[in-house]
């Protein structure tokens, strides 16, 4: 992964990076930097910063008072539980409509690069 973001694999990236192979979801940076023992915090929030860069991994707005991360393996967005904090992966996505649409009003942009899209709700559980 490192090499594919043209980045040196020290031991603070491959901690990190090792952070999320058994993790669903995103994570905090101050989750990622207690699960990475041994790597200095400063260190930590500088890797997540160079990683999130070189497209490997990417922010998450959960709407909460942190920064969360995730890898950037497969497009995707989520559906957040605002009662106990669920979070499912939602795989489908039709934002090239919305896109195009987005363009056609817009008298200032040519294109859009990226995009980011959260849904907030409740979960079947929590509305019992």
């Amino acid at each position: 992964m490192l090499r594919k973001g043209k980045l040196k694999a020290t031991r603070g990236r491959l901690a990190i990076l090792a952070t999320f192979e058994n993790t669903c979801g995103p994570l905090s940076a101050e989750e990622i930097a207690q699960k990475t023992k041994g790597v200095d915090k400063a260190t930590v929030y500088r890797s997540l910063a160079l990683l999130e860069i070189s497209g490997l991994l990417r922010k998450v707005d959960l709407r909460k008072h942190a920064t969360y991360y995730e890898l950037q393996e497969h497009h995707h967005h989520h559906l957040i539980c605002q009662t106990c904090g669920r979070i499912e992966e939602l795989a489908a996505c039709e934002i090239e409509t919305i896109s195009k649409k987005a363009l056609k009003e817009s008298s200032h942009f040519q294109n859009i690069t990226d995009h980011s899209l959260e849904f907030f709700g409740t979960c079947k559980s929590c509305m019992k």
